[in-house]
């Protein structure tokens, strides 16, 4: 099983109690990084629509 990016070996970054077996949150380090990448370029492309919206 790989590593997820949340265990840091004694405990989950992500949750409180540190269950690994079927956690909704797992994710490798690699996944991690490309959903924030794409999280970061979608929240750029709304910048502009938001600040249109309210002036």
């Amino acid at each position: 099983m790989s590593k997820c990016f949340a265990d840091d070996g004694t405990i989950c970054t992500a949750l409180k109690v540190k269950e690994c077996r079927g956690c909704a949150f797992f994710k490798t380090t690699e996944q991690k990084r490309k959903d924030d990448e794409r999280t970061k370029k979608r929240l750029d492309s709304l910048k502009d629509k938001t600040v249109n919206i309210y002036f």
